[in-house]
């Protein structure tokens, strides 16, 4: 990529980590409110599971920026001809020339795994599933608290739980920690600054230089 479509790519890398990191601020002001605001509680109770909606959202988004996911192999592919389309992908290419440049692993990184969010973005299909499997049919959705705060539940039976104190987010016995990935989010918005302003220093001792 050329100086000006690189930008553009990290622009949006930049703006997307803004805007989840926007989204945990309303969280956390949203938890602040929780035990004060008892009149309230159900809407501040939806609200906290749409800042948590918000920034997984914005938090996928950069993850396909930075690690797109590859097309899979065609029906009668041999390896060796999927190995050299994947190399000819340019959306492949362009991710791996971003993270070279933010100085990102290929493989490891926490905000590389979408299927958090994929959980809740096709919730339909995880309600379906659930209904299908469920011996029992309980069902628990948008509970704030601790683990044991309820007892005798299939973790399968949980759709979405919060608990403030660890900042884990569950969903049908999978455990998400949100700490961690703002970590995450905030260490990629702060390559993506450092890359920027360097390219913008360097253009401007180029445009000094030349007007001198």
């Amino acid at each position: 990529m050329d100086e000006h479509l690189r930008d553009v790519y990290l622009h949006e890398v930049e703006a997307q980590c803004a805007f989840a990191l926007n989204a945990i601020g309303g969280l956390n002001s949203v938890l602040a409110r929780l035990p004060k605001d008892e009149a309230d509680n159900h809407v501040l109770q939806q609200e906290v599971f749409r800042s948590i909606h918000s920034f997984l959202t914005h938090s996928s988004n950069i993850s396909r920026l930075l690690w797109p996911a590859s097309r899979k192999r065609a029906k009668g592919e041999t390896r060796e001809e999927y190995q050299r389309r994947a190399a000819a992908d340019w959306r492949l290419c362009r991710g791996k020339e971003l993270r070279v440049l933010l100085g990102l692993p290929d493989h490891g990184h926490l905000l590389r795994n979408r299927k958090m969010r994929d959980h809740l973005e096709h919730f339909d299909e995880r309600l379906d599933e659930w209904q299908r499997t469920s011996p029992s049919q309980n069902y628990v959705q948008d509970c704030i608290g601790p683990a044991n705060v309820i007892v005798g539940i299939d973790p399968k039976d949980v759709m979405r739980w919060f608990d403030p104190a660890t900042k884990c987010f569950r969903f049908r016995g999978e455990q998400y920690d949100l700490q961690a990935s703002v970590a995450a989010v905030e260490d990629v918005y702060q390559r993506v600054a450092q890359q920027l302003r360097a390219g913008l220093l360097a253009r401007l001792r180029v445009i000094r230089t030349d007007a001198v």
